[in-house]
């Protein structure tokens, strides 16, 4: 089920002009999600 949320989340963040990026980091990974200024 992780990966349908992560599905949902991408297409909210991109229909608000915004854009998610996936990181390495020990011991996983990091989700960073940017949003333009309003």
């Amino acid at each position: 089920s992780g990966g349908l949320g992560l599905a949902i989340v991408r297409g909210l963040v991109e229909a608000h002009g915004g854009r998610v990026d996936v990181q390495n980091v020990v011991g996983g990974c990091r989700f960073v999600v940017h949003l333009p200024v309003a």
